[in-house]
């Protein structure tokens, strides 16, 4: 999990990277589209592509078979009472770690964004009923009695009853909003707040965020120019909506932080020979991505009884030493000697705990197994001699 973490984030920040030195700035917005969202999922998908070199996530694809019975963090173990030497024998106990806790964390505020979302979805399609609407070339204009400047989400357009049966909405603006209703927009933008819910932790995917709702401004804009000649009347439209109040729903609309890049980009003009340089090098950045941050290639040497042949005796000693095929070691030795023995997923641990070791020693144990990939376990305890 730590490599996948690893190689996704380093695969975000890479191809983030391409997109701010080569291609925000050419007006190449509907590529520049696709290859956010493409790059966004492969980047978060590609520790799992079976194409990488020694680098990737070696073994992801031939950890424990289904068929294999084998536990991977449970067993039985005896403890001592510390009143007493009689064993106390504790079957299928779970071994305690940090590790539940960090899981609670993660679930707690997956799901209480993930009910965020939904909320705000809902509130809005509320609204879509309780209020009057006008079908206007393909979209569904939205008449709210409260103040608000005009947004979309899906092919619902909203806006201020009062102002637009009026003439107050200028006509540029709804040009604005209907760009995003055609070009489906909000799919984007929820297929992105889906993959911020679950990869909440990592800021790359709130920059992802930030630059693909930027693009759906320039290529919104660069519809409202191809249809309209008042280019100069557009542009003060935008700073006339800069202080007017946002909401909080997921949609595509002004804001005031991009502005200033979009009337730059309004004036920009890109040349077609450097741009589809620019394309096919994203060719070889895919390449090297796979190589880098892909998986390794998975052995074919699957059958159960050769992997039953590959194990090893682990035992955990009270005095906080281990023994290891035989050989003792002192603890902070166990972790280099698994670096060679757990790049193979094929490999067994038969781990047998001396009685009267502490729990501490056993913990610790199972954290270094863990660092080292060794996820196929079975654990026993010895009885008293």
């Amino acid at each position: 999990m730590i490599l996948y973490l690893i190689h996704s984030t380093l695969s975000l920040i890479l191809f983030l990277l391409v997109y701010h030195l080569m291609l925000e700035r050419e007006r190449v917005h509907q590529f520049n589209r696709y290859y956010l969202i493409l790059s966004l999922i492969f980047s978060l998908t590609v520790s799992l592509i079976p194409a990488g070199l020694n680098g990737g996530l070696v073994g992801w694809f031939s950890l424990v078979p289904l068929t294999e019975e084998v536990s991977a963090v449970q067993g039985s173990f005896q403890t001592v009472s510390a009143d007493s030497s009689e064993l106390v024998q504790t079957e299928n106990r779970t071994l305690v770690s940090p590790l539940y806790l960090v899981a609670a964390l993660y679930g707690a505020v997956t799901l209480w964004l993930l009910a965020n979302l939904l909320i705000r979805i809902k509130l809005l399609l509320m609204k879509v009923k309780r209020h009057p609407r006008i079908v206007d070339e393909g979209a569904d204009i939205i008449l709210l009695k409260e103040p608000t400047i005009p947004f979309s989400f899906h092919h619902y357009i909203f806006v201020n009853d009062d102002q637009y049966r009026s003439g107050e909405i200028d006509r540029m603006v709804l040009l604005h909003e209907k760009a995003h209703v055609r070009e489906h927009h909000t799919a984007d933008i929820l297929l992105v707040e889906l993959m911020r819910i679950v990869f909440w932790f990592n800021p790359f995917i709130y920059l992802y965020k930030s630059a693909i709702r930027l693009n759906h401004e320039y290529l919104a804009d660069q519809a409202v120019v191809a249809e309209s000649e008042r280019i100069r009347d557009y542009q003060n439209l935008l700073f006339e909506t800069v202080n007017t109040p946002t909401s909080g729903y997921p949609i595509s609309r002004f804001n005031e932080s991009m502005i200033r890049k979009r009337l730059i980009m309004m004036n920009r003009s890109s040349s077609g020979k450097i741009v589809l340089l620019k394309k096919m090098l994203i060719v070889p950045l895919v390449v090297i991505s796979l190589a880098l941050f892909g998986c390794e290639p998975t052995s074919s040497d699957t059958n159960p009884e050769t992997l039953l042949k590959r194990t090893v005796k682990l035992e955990i000693q009270k005095s906080g030493h281990v023994k290891l095929d035989g050989e003792q070691y002192h603890l902070y030795q166990l972790e280099s000697i698994l670096g060679d023995l757990t790049n193979s997923a094929t490999l067994l641990l038969d781990v047998e705990v001396q009685p009267e070791t502490t729990f501490g020693v056993v913990n610790d144990v199972q954290q270094i197994l863990r660092d080292n990939h060794a996820y196929r376990i079975n654990y026993s305890v010895q009885e008293e001699s």
